[in-house]
């Protein structure tokens, strides 16, 4: 999303400056100055508007996101659309997050003593019994969304996302949504999240608060889902022995595989922690502030005039969230580390899988990176002493790297309504060059027909297409935004076919030293689920390399 500083939202709002990104929106501080005050304005990726009934909840849920008045959760003032951009404004917190906090205090040989850990634990209860008597779950506590303010109140964010955003991923079955490292085994399994997923987070965050570690670490998101799934958790006396047994009891209830073995309300767990602390209730009203260290985030300054506010918004400059290409590789930076290990992987697996939010760059990171990198020229000009040749057609990339390292062909779509033939329209350039664009047109049809029924294989159709290209060695397919086999394909019965097809392909490289042949796929973190419903993808997948790419990742 570009950066939208110094635009006008509403004829009221100015933006100036933008403090946070994220995978479902960016966030900025902007001057209101009818009311001469600083607000918060969360700007959601233009994708969202794209889910089914997503204007329609945008139009009923503020309603109630607005009716929320806790002293620990941040209030939200107004929601509005202007020019296809969706925004939520919001009181702004001039603290840290609480994932700020326990960094700083980490850099420092510093942690959060028990007493501090009960008045956080205690102020987030609070706010998720009130919003959970109104009908409202958070379905993504994390310590990122949970603030302090600028006298140390704990306060919890983002609950206007977690329901617009949640309420569409919810609407999927099997579908997940969620943080991996904070995800309820039932929200991990595609059910619906309930009150009692909000406790499971909350036992999670209390744990990596006493013990600075998480309960469940592993180098994939699909494995930390699978842990969360059948792991038990270390228990955190394991971890920090001085750590009260009764402390040690309240963390495993909270983080019990079922919902029914957990701690009912938050306000019963937040109880028995202060029992086991031993902190009085007038103890906890005589001090409910925590000291903070971490800096707060920048705050600045601006002189705006009412009559500079209400002079209507600038032409906004948000052009969509487009890809990366390879071309555009010269441009593309802070991925070099991530690249590297996606091209290593491809090399040496049959599979490998980039997950990753919406708008967190995988699409970007396979034309721009990976396809750069086995091109050989990191989008600049060939040069003489090593010259390169690249043709496109349609949505086939032809590489001939001319050296005697390992060449590779490309082809790469995306599913749409026809996965087959979508695929077929990225195969048939490369198996039929020197046919007329209205020939090809007719043997992509024949080519979608023979997989699609079962007739022809993968396997068979990529031996054509290496045996034609003998320059070749390697041959890499790239299913983009492998998500749309689930929301564009209805048949279920086609996805399933689709998904062996790919499949027996990927097995083969295991039993014939002579096929050279990866699949490589980008898929949305909401839709792993899905895709592990199908229990043959899922047993593939554990052997794939999975990467959830964030848009800050650098994978150091």
């Amino acid at each position: 999303m570009s950066d939208l500083t110094g635009q006008i939202l509403g004829r009221r709002y100015h933006l100036v400056t933008r403090l946070g990104r994220g995978g479902m929106a960016d966030v900025y501080q902007a001057y209101q100055p009818l009311l001469d005050r600083y607000v918060a304005i969360k700007v959601l990726h233009s994708h969202l508007a794209e889910e089914e009934d997503f204007i329609g909840r945008f139009e009923r849920e503020p309603k109630t996101v607005a009716r929320l008045r806790h002293n620990n959760i941040v209030q939200v003032h107004d929601f509005d659309v202007e020019g296809g951009l969706y925004y939520m404004v919001m009181e702004l917190v001039e603290g840290p997050t609480l994932r700020a906090e326990l960094e700083a205090r980490s850099r420092n040989g510093q942690s959060l003593n028990l007493a501090e850990t009960v008045r956080i634990i205690t102020a987030l209860a609070s706010a998720i019994d009130y919003a959970h008597t109104r009908g409202m779950v958070h379905h993504d506590l994390k310590p990122s969304n949970i603030m302090f303010t600028a006298t140390g109140e704990v306060v919890l964010t983002d609950f206007g996302v977690a329901r617009l955003v949640g309420a569409t991923y919810r609407t999927l079955p099997g579908s997940i949504y969620g943080t991996p490292a904070y995800i309820a085994p039932e929200q991990a399994q595609g059910e619906r999240g309930e009150s009692r997923s909000d406790i499971y987070a909350l036992g999670v965050i209390l744990y990596e608060i006493v013990t600075s570690q998480l309960p469940f670490e592993a180098d994939t998101p699909f494995a930390l889902i699978m842990k969360h799934l059948n792991e038990p958790p270390s228990p955190p006396t394991t971890i920090k022995p001085d750590i009260p047994k009764s402390v040690n009891k309240i963390i495993l209830k909270a983080l019990s595989k079922k919902p029914e073995d957990r701690y009912q309300r938050a306000d019963k767990l937040a109880l028995a922690l202060q029992e086991a602390v031993g902190l009085t209730v007038e103890e906890l009203l005589a001090t409910t502030t925590i000291t903070t260290i971490a800096p707060p985030p920048k705050i600045e300054e601006v002189s705006v005039t009412i009559n500079q506010a209400l002079t209507g918004p600038l032409e906004c400059p948000y052009q969509g969230l487009y890809a990366f290409q390879v071309e555009d590789a010269p441009v593309f930076f802070g991925r070099e580390v991530v690249t590297e290990r996606l091209v290593e992987a491809v090399q040496e697996q049959a599979m490998v899988a980039v997950i990753g939010p919406s708008g967190s760059g995988k699409s970007s990171l396979v034309y721009a990176g990976l396809m750069a990198q086995l091109r050989g020229r990191n989008g600049v000009e060939e040069s003489q002493e090593n010259s390169r040749e690249l043709t496109r057609s349609r949505e086939t990339w032809l590489i001939d790297d001319r050296s005697p390292e390992e060449t590779w062909l490309i082809a790469d779509f995306r599913p749409s309504t026809n996965p087959f033939q979508s695929l077929a329209n990225a195969l048939i350039p490369l198996l039929e060059p020197e046919m007329s664009e209205i020939d090809q047109l007719m043997e992509i049809r024949k080519l979608a027909d023979a997989l699609s029924q079962g007739n022809l294989s993968l396997i068979d159709v990529v031996d054509r297409i290496l045996s034609k290209n003998p320059a070749n060695s390697r041959m890499l397919l790239v299913a983009d935004q492998f998500e749309e086999l689930y929301t564009l394909c209805s048949d279920m019965e086609s996805r399933h076919r689709f998904s062996d097809m790919l499949l027996e392909a990927v097995e083969i490289p295991q039993f014939r030293s002579d096929f050279a042949f990866t699949f490589v796929l980008t898929l949305r973190a909401d839709f792993l689920g899905r895709v592990l419903a199908h229990r043959p993808f899922a047993d593939a997948m554990q052997n794939a390399d999975v990467k959830l790419v964030p848009f800050q990742a650098s994978f150091d």
